[in-house]
């Protein structure tokens, strides 16, 4: 069958038939090729696209602001669920950049705040915040008084309520960004130390959770909580993963490293019941 064309972008809506995802012209009933475009009731740009053959190798779709600025624009992958999307401002500022693959965002998030300043580069996995690749706290947060002293302490208290308000991947990516960034400074281990937190009790993640508890150990000699982290690592193994060998090594090594911790009696009640824990004593470390 050969299909028509033309070299003029016509109106696919007004202009062409479509039958399962195939446009025909009307007065020939051939497969169109060429480019085309669609409107919005007030004759506005709604759709750009190319045809061939009848089917959409790509198109756009755009919306639009009363006064008439660009508010949106995603470019298609046809046939696909993959897409782009931009957005914008009224005043015409790109506010931010998203990329979609199979129906869920995947990629880099890229935002600005209104005056064109880039607010945060965030690297989004299947729909989650994976990492943020580049953020301005300032201008985030709107504190342009801000000091550099100051910028991991409000980080921390940042991670902190967005964890209260159960935005939980945020939280990480914001933690993971202060001990990438500022590994040497002082909130760093307590940034880490949450880490390991976060994906024991917020995630259920036993396994990344020791491996962030491990982290506090290797990086961080000199933290006031390495004891603890020590010990939950052992906890975790124990409780929540019944590795007893591993849980009984972890544990070993807490009483030869910390004999004078608070936590030594409880390493000591950890392992005289190790794997045969009484009623009493579970109630007792649902503390933990």
């Amino acid at each position: 069958m050969f299909g028509c064309s033309s070299p003029k972008p016509i109106n696919y809506e007004e202009m062409l038939n479509e039958r399962g995802s195939i446009y025909y012209t009307k007065d020939t009933n051939e497969p169109y090729s060429g480019q085309v475009f669609s409107l919005h009731d007030d004759g506005k740009i709604k759709t750009q696209g190319t045809l061939k053959d009848g089917a959409m190798i790509n198109y756009k779709y755009f919306e639009w602001y009363i006064n008439g600025q660009r508010k949106l624009e995603k470019a298609y992958n046809a046939g696909t669920q993959n897409w782009s999307e931009n957005h914008w401002n009224e005043n015409g500022q790109k506010i931010l950049e998203q990329t979609f693959k199979n129906g869920v965002e995947n990629g880099l998030r890229i935002s600005w705040n209104e005056n064109g300043d880039k607010v945060y580069e965030k690297k989004i996995v299947d729909g989650i915040i994976s990492e943020l690749v580049s953020i301005d706290i300032e201008v985030m947060y709107k504190n342009p008084d801000l000091d550099s002293t100051e910028i991991t302490e409000f980080i921390i208290n940042i991670s902190e309520n967005l964890r209260r308000r159960k935005l939980i991947y945020d939280a990480v990516a914001h933690l993971n960004h202060l001990v990438k960034n500022f590994s040497d400074d002082s909130l760093a281990p307590k940034a880490q130390y949450m880490l390991g937190d976060i994906y024991m009790n917020d995630f259920g993640d036993f396994t990344k959770a020791i491996q962030e508890y491990r982290k506090v150990l290797d990086n961080y000699a000199n933290y006031k909580h390495r004891p603890s982290a020590l010990f939950m690592i052992g906890y975790n193994y124990a409780h929540n993963l019944n590795d007893l060998n591993n849980a009984k090594n972890v544990y070993q090594s807490f009483i030869q490293q910390f004999p004078n911790h608070e936590l030594f009696d409880s390493v000591l009640l950890e392992l005289k019941y190790l794997g045969k824990y009484p009623d009493w004593y579970k109630k007792a470390i649902r503390t933990y």
